[in-house]
């Protein structure tokens, strides 16, 4: 009988006095790192001016403008949209930088309220919940926690989620996910479930109190609306639908109500002599002007001359004069002049998607702003040209920067939305040249997954938005000219990571999502550029490699850099392997390496070393060194991760994790192979939506962060650790 192998695959264990060593000194880091060393340097962040979703806004009556991202936090503007000022760069979760409600006190412009979280981060994520600001975004501090919010569901696309009471600011009403309609009567101190159980398990999209029946509450949401005439004390379900989004109501009374019924979307209009009485309320209907809006009608706005309305779904956009009863359509053309737009392709013409919220300028009733997927815009002709308002936005959702092998300032960095973009100038303008969006020659909003490049070819692999799937797009030379493939022999249900051969740039593995088995989910290989592809051998069958927008990070498949023969695999639960012919085989050389989700990468300067950041190690450090192509590994340190991120270049190490004493995620770094480290992360550059890190190949001293929903930064380093 064969001997149980060893944890890890490592060397017989220590002697028990080096465990008692080992155990002593463990304490001790533990006892010091709440005050890690900061590393010395200084931040430059990559705005780029575009990407990600303004989801709405919320304004001052003396001008001054606020905003949300739908991944990236909150925006302030004191010159009517003109430029923005991040806040919230120091919230140190995730779910801080997923804002759904988003409300400013009248009577204090610096007094300001957001709803954070969403359905996909963790149900223990401590940023779940309300904040409140006293300095206009400067600090911020929780008000209520531990309730569930809807930030980046479909319950964005309405509002408002959060709701100053308009005749007494200090009453705050707010939706959750599930967890009921909350209400504070005190400035968000204390607050109280309002209706008892009538909305357990309901997810409001808007809520509504005019100023003329401040006693009348309207809850619109995922299965209807509700309306209260007492206040909230009692409550009155009007009707049933998939999901009311926005309420609005004239100053008489009538109540215009949008969403989307059945797939198709709906205007509901509600009259009554007399509001006390909900039985008396009559609904009429007025969808018919939206026939073709087959997405939900998210934007409702009823105009301060309270006879025009602005109402639209998606790339829909139309004006009723009449408190509508007739409508006409927008042209909603987008003008370029003054303001160059990165994502812009020569065929869009029109402001992009998105488009769920129309705000009037507080100063100015003939400017508009609206929301939407690229950048927020503003029209002073009634919405019939709009201009792009982006100077100081960052929200794109970014991945690992990879750079040019021979070009130092040339680097790529894929991103959702515009697929690629294209730096020139090594990031030192603070934005991008170019992204592929923009040229290739059919624009297709697309997320990237990874950029290959090898000589003078690249290759992007990236999953489209529409039913196309999964695509790769080529270019060689300056990379101005790229060319759309549709591979043949791997599943296009989407695209996950890849790596090209070091010596062949015709050569190259995808890894294909879905579920490992055979003509499914697993590794596929082509040796002619990515026109044809064969399925790779070895893989264990019936695992879960990742999806269109649920892949694993910079995890995945990585070419040896000094052995052309040899392939690395960091399954998300199916332990690490190993090929050593080009990928068509797979092995693993070390059973014992944890089962767990985690990041890998590879030091191209240190021959046949591999660093993995595992969640669940099984034993002492979630990081992990190995210095023989993964044969054997060893625990580094003392790093616990829940969203491991990583890169190695030359004995230098970045990791983006906890160790000790640390109570969120923070990005450490090493200069001496991971002996000793220091924090980067700091006072306002938190990034707890770290996507990835990289090490300048070409300027030692700076780090790439790519995030999900900032865009991306670089620390420069002014002196060691």
């Amino acid at each position: 009988m064969n001997p149980p192998r060893k944890p890890f695959c490592l060397n017989p264990g220590p002697s028990k006095k080096q465990a008692l060593l080992g155990f002593l000194m463990t304490l001790l880091a533990g006892w010091t790192m709440g005050r890690a060393a900061l590393v010395p340097g200084y931040f430059r962040q990559l705005d780029f001016e575009c990407g990600g979703y303004i989801s709405g806004f919320a304004a001052h009556p003396a001008g001054r403008l606020y905003a949300r991202a739908n991944v990236g936090g909150v925006y302030r503007s004191n010159d009517h949209g003109e430029t923005w000022t991040w806040l919230s760069g120091d919230l140190p979760y995730p779910a801080c930088h997923l804002p759904w409600g988003l409300a400013v006190a009248p009577g204090n412009p610096d007094l300001l309220y957001q709803s954070t979280g969403t359905s996909y981060t963790a149900t223990n994520d401590p940023g779940q919940g309300i904040w409140k600001s006293i300095d206009g975004g400067a600090h911020w501090r929780q008000v209520l926690s531990g309730v569930r919010m809807a930030g980046n569901d479909e319950a964005q696309y309405g509002g408002p989620a959060l709701l100053l009471h308009p005749a007494n600011e200090n009453e705050i009403w707010a939706a959750t996910r599930g967890d009921g309609v909350r209400r504070s009567t005190d400035a968000g101190e204390l607050w109280t479930r309002v209706g008892g159980a009538t909305f357990d398990g309901f997810v409001p999209c808007g809520l509504c109190i005019h100023p003329g029946f401040p006693d009348q509450v309207w809850v619109a949401g995922e299965g209807g609306v509700y309306v209260s005439v007492d206040h909230g004390a009692t409550w009155t379900r009007l009707r049933q639908c998939t999901r009311a989004a926005r309420v609005e109501r004239f100053r008489d009374g009538t109540v215009l109500i949008a969403g989307l019924d059945k797939g198709r979307a709906f205007l509901w209009a509600v009259t009554s002599r007399t509001w006390d009485d909900p039985a008396s309320y009559v609904i009429t209907d007025r969808s018919a002007s939206f026939a073709e809006v087959f997405s939900s009608l998210a934007l409702l706005k009823i105009l301060r001359d309270d006879q025009t309305v602005i109402a639209g779904g998606n790339l829909v956009t139309k004006r009723s004069r009449d408190r509508g009863v007739t409508w006409e359509t927008l042209p909603m053309n987008q003008d370029e002049s003054g303001s160059p737009i990165l994502w812009h392709h020569a065929r869009d013409t029109k402001v992009g998607w998105g488009r769920s919220e129309l705000l009037q300028d507080p100063l100015d009733a003939g400017r508009w702003y609206i929301n939407g997927g690229n950048n927020p815009g503003v029209s002073t002709n009634g919405g019939v040209t709009w201009r792009n308002l982006s100077r100081g936005l960052g929200e794109m959702v970014c991945q690992k920067a990879v750079f040019h092998p021979t070009r130092p300032d040339l680097v790529f960095i894929p991103v959702a939305d515009q697929t690629c973009l294209i730096i020139t100038d090594g990031g030192r303008s603070g934005t991008a040249s170019t992204c592929l969006y923009k040229l290739l020659s059919t624009p297709v909003t697309s997320w990237a997954v990874r950029l290959l490049v090898q000589g003078d070819r690249a290759i992007a692999l990236y999953n489209r938005w529409d039913a196309a799937g999964a695509r790769l797009a080529v270019a060689t030379g300056d990379y101005t000219q790229w060319k759309e493939i549709k591979p043949k022999g791997i599943p296009l249900d989407a695209f996950c990571d890849g790596a090209m051969a070091i010596d062949r740039a015709d050569e190259l593995l995808v890894l294909a999502g879905g579920t490992t088995g055979p003509g499914q989910g697993g590794i596929y290989r082509s040796t002619n550029g990515g026109q044809t592809f064969v399925q790779s051998k070895g893989l264990p069958s019936g695992l879960f490699v990742g999806g269109k927008f649920s892949y694993f990070g910079n995890c995945g498949v990585q070419a040896d850099p000094t052995k052309p023969d040899i392939r690395y695999y960091l399954m998300p639960q199916g332990g690490f392997l190993r090929s050593e012919d080009r990928g068509v085989t797979w092995h693993e050389p070390c059973p014992g390496f944890p089962r767990s989700a985690g990041a890998l990468t590879l030091d191209p300067r240190r021959a046949g070393r591999l660093w993995a950041a595992v969640l669940t190690p099984g034993t002492g450090s979630g990081l992990l060194r190995s210095d023989d192509r993964g044969t054997t590994w060893k625990p580094i340190g003392d790093f616990e991760f829940t969203a491991p991120r990583i890169d190695a270049l030359g004995g230098r190490i970045v990791v983006f994790g906890k160790r000790p004493g640390d109570t969120w995620n923070k990005i450490y770094y090493s200069a001496d192979d991971g002996s000793t480290w220091g924090e980067i992360t700091r006072k306002d550059y938190r990034f707890p939506t770290t996507e990835g890190l990289a090490l300048d190949p070409y300027r030692d001293n700076q780090i790439w962060i790519s995030t999900s929903g900032r865009s991306a930064a670089i620390f420069t380093l002014t002196t060691g650790p």
